[in-house]
């Protein structure tokens, strides 16, 4: 009789436990890996009797499930280390592939932009469509920012542009002509459609 009350106050002891345990553990991972040994340590409880009668070693058991449980843990969190590290290495690729490209976009037009329009590229930036890897083929949008450059042959001064009404006569702004015609011209050096490309004045809000 006095097992049986043992027995049961300790299973009791350990819902209550479980219960406060539960409940101060935040959402995570972790809380789902606590509650899944103490699910089996009150099954074990629970069995207890039976062990006794069968004279089955409680430790081995324990233990046996405990290394089970650690290598099942320790498998997920290697598998999320490596997805975790891949996404890493993707990234890194993802960015130099884009610098690469926008360097070589820069190369191809710089030379006709400053002796045949008088422009210059501030920046550009690339979009491209989510999910998709960094190529050509998978880019959505270019957005080219502009200087405008005085054509002398000397030292160029890059000016920067000001948009909008209240201008002061000694600066300058890119015609609407010449940003459709770069525009056109950009789009037929680096082979994608007009749709995609944006030219944006430097300096405009």
């Amino acid at each position: 009789m006095e097992f049986l009350v043992a027995w049961v106050t300790k299973l009791i002891l350990f819902l209550f436990l479980t219960l406060i345990l539960e409940m101060l553990l935040p959402q995570t991972d972790l809380r789902k890996y606590v509650h899944t040994v103490m699910s089996l340590l009150f099954l074990l409880m629970l069995l207890h009797p039976l062990f006794q009668l069968f004279h089955v070693d409680v430790n081995q058991v324990v233990s046996q499930s405990f290394n089970s449980f650690n290598q099942e843990v320790n498998e997920k969190q290697l598998e999320k280390n490596i997805e975790s590290k891949k996404k890493e290495i993707q990234a890194s690729q993802d960015a130099y592939i884009v610098e690469e490209l926008i360097v070589q976009m820069k190369n191809q037009v710089k030379e006709e932009l400053v002796e045949e329009y008088h422009v210059q590229i501030a920046d550009i930036q690339l979009q491209f469509f989510a999910d998709k890897s960094i190529t050509p083929e998978t880019l959505k949008t270019v957005t080219v920012y502009l200087h405008l450059q005085e054509p002398n042959t000397g030292q160029s001064e890059i000016k920067e542009v000001v948009i909008g009404n209240n201008q002061s006569s000694t600066e300058e702004t890119i015609t609407d002509n010449i940003i459709q015609e770069v525009s056109q011209f950009l789009a037929d050096q680096w082979e994608i459609d007009a749709d995609q490309l944006e030219i944006i004045q430097k300096g405009e809000v």
